[in-house]
């Protein structure tokens, strides 16, 4: 990470705490960078005084071959200078882009080509899996995928209803689809035993008809005909592989139609055109309005 936050300043320095920054005297044109959503303490009122600019720093859609909780380096971050994208709370730099850049020709087709090299080579955001195709015995029924998350993962917090655990999500998608064959994938990081939001196996096996942890999330995707999650970009995913066209991002308990990818989650408004076809909006219910 040092290496691509030092290419796009002159001086770098690496800090504990704010008064250890405010003692390398920051003005107007510099800049603090913190990681996550919320600025440590201290921070918002060094850039106050300061003048500074303020960054958020997170991981990169695609990261690393390896887990970031096994302290595998990154080979992608994402810097924001006015919200976070996992942040639905706030606007983003990402929403900002989305929703007001008129992109042209040699950018469209530029991100195209990037979106196609993703899909043909199978990359994810940590690359450990396998890829082949599941062997699930389904039954013939409508197979719905839900990817585990990490629960104590800020995006939860910042962006998720009152849908907050694996369990709790494995237990609304039953509800949601009683007769579908639901398959859950537990996130990579709960299954190495380093993050929070592992669920005992007998709870999950009995809502859950399959526990997938042999293949890639790539491979699942491509084998299921809905994603249902709290707040995992993997419902983005589906869309770069054109997998599930008809998706939206909505609430798990607004309105569920065919091929329809449900997101717990809150999610502000972005317009963002999908390189391969159509402009698509997306748009979740606030937990006030789940009309």
């Amino acid at each position: 990470m040092r290496a691509m936050l030092a290419a796009r300043c002159t001086r770098l320095h690496f800090v504990d705490h704010a008064d250890a920054a405010a003692r390398l005297g920051p003005g107007p044109d510099d800049a603090i960078a913190f990681w996550g959503a919320r600025p440590p303490s201290g921070i918002e009122c060094l850039v106050r005084q300061s003048g500074a600019s303020l960054l958020r720093i997170e991981d990169g859609f695609i990261r690393s071959v390896g887990l970031g909780s096994d302290l595998i380096e990154p080979q992608s971050i994402v810097v924001d200078d006015i919200g976070i994208y996992f942040d639905a709370t706030q606007p983003s730099r990402l929403e900002h882009i989305l929703n007001e850049t008129q992109f042209d020709a040699p950018l469209l087709a530029r991100a195209e080509r990037a979106r196609a090299f993703i899909v043909a080579n199978d990359l994810t955001k940590y690359n450990i899996e396998p890829r082949h195709a599941p062997d699930w015995n389904t039954g013939g029924r409508r197979v719905v995928l839900v990817p585990g998350q990490v629960e104590t993962d800020a995006s939860i917090a910042l962006g998720g209803t009152d849908v907050r655990t694996n369990l709790a999500l494995l237990q609304a998608v039953r509800a949601a689809r009683p007769e579908a064959c639901i398959v859950y994938k537990p996130h990579p990081d709960v299954l190495s035993r380093n993050r929070r939001g592992r669920i005992a196996w007998a709870q999950a096996a009995a809502v859950a008809d399959i526990i997938e942890v042999q293949t890639s999330i790539v491979s699942c995707i491509d084998a299921c005909d809905e994603l249902h999650t709290i707040t995992s970009r993997w419902s983005l995913r589906c869309a770069i592989h054109v997998r599930l066209p008809n998706f939206k991002h909505r609430s798990i308990y607004n309105s569920l139609g065919p091929g329809t990818i449900c997101l717990g989650v809150v999610m502000r408004q972005v317009r963002f055109r999908l390189v391969c076809q159509q402009p698509v909006l997306c748009k979740s219910a606030s937990p006030l309005d789940r009309s």
